[in-house]
């Protein structure tokens, strides 16, 4: 028997749809809920708790922030991660609107978003293969940060900081490091500066 040891580090990249967990849409209203998932094979309708819901994956509900943890305590799983209504930034509502469906079924509308969700999700964890050019391995990492996310968008600016930052000019880069250090009025900026490589900034405590 031969025995092939593989470097994962060197090794082919594994296709996005291979690593990435799935992701769905919950729409929960006053008569019941329903649910779909394109990569997870989801697509149910129900009333009462939706606890029947395939776990170790992320689902965008349509209910704000506040109302998402006590949703999570009824369905009684630790495994599921539920996801406010703005997770997307526009809000599942905003989406329905702008494409004129909100006038769809419930069981439709969550066929139709969950189809948009998987889409938007698997185009940015290519974009973060594409500009991270990181291992597998450290790679596998950054997208589940991202799938951990308040948001898509905080999870994309996380990882993709450094890649961002190095697009900046070099005011832009200023304009960034003056309003960090004077965040919260702790700094006055006095004077500034830029050379090749680096920003000096001449900060003093404000005046009380």
């Amino acid at each position: 028997m031969t025995i092939r040891l593989t470097d994962l580090d060197q090794d082919d990249l594994t296709p996005i749809e291979m690593i990435r967990d799935p992701i769905g849409v919950l729409l929960i209203d006053e008569s019941g809920w329903s649910a779909a998932s394109i990569k997870a094979g989801f697509s149910e309708s129900g009333s009462g708790t939706p606890s029947g819901l395939p776990g170790a994956m992320s689902w965008i509900t349509n209910k704000p922030y506040d109302l998402v943890s006590g949703i999570r305590m009824t369905m009684g799983k630790s495994d599921i991660r539920l996801r406010a209504i703005d997770w997307l930034k526009p809000d599942l509502e905003e989406m329905l609107e702008d494409w004129a469906a909100d006038r769809f079924s419930r069981t439709k509308k969550a066929d139709l978003l969950a189809k948009s969700v998987d889409r938007v999700l698997r185009i940015s964890f290519e974009a973060i293969r594409i500009y991270s050019d990181l291992s597998p391995t450290k790679e596998q990492a950054l997208l589940n940060m991202v799938e951990k996310s308040g948001s898509l968008a905080t999870g994309l600016r996380t990882v993709l900081s450094a890649e961002m930052d190095r697009d900046l000019t070099m005011e832009r880069k200023l304009s960034g490091a003056t309003y960090t250090a004077m965040k919260f009025g702790a700094f006055v900026l006095e004077d500034s500066s830029i050379s090749e490589d680096e920003i000096l900034v001449r900060l003093r405590p404000p005046r009380f």
